[in-house]
């Protein structure tokens, strides 16, 4: 398991998936999340889950500040960008 805050600009676009489940707290700013044909907007207070394997795209509306647990398995990278 790892924790960790990530902080993310405005403006910022990355299409990737995770090694592992993925839990995020918005703690401030706004983030949009593309996955499998649906996109969700999430505010500050906001919460989302990301299913390990699933790429998706993340695009940071106003900077963002978010809690990450990630449940990643020993030798396995966390995030892996998508082309």
């Amino acid at each position: 398991m790892r924790a960790e805050r990530v902080v993310l600009p405005a403006g910022f676009v990355s299409r990737h998936r995770h090694g592992g489940p993925t839990f995020n707290f918005v703690d401030a700013g706004t983030v949009v999340i593309e996955s499998a044909g649906e996109r969700m907007r999430h505010d500050a207070g906001g919460f989302f889950f990301e299913p390990a394997g699933r790429v998706h795209t993340i695009t940071v509306l106003d900077d963002a500040s978010l809690r990450v647990v990630r449940l990643v398995p020993p030798g396995v990278d966390a995030t892996t960008e998508v082309p």
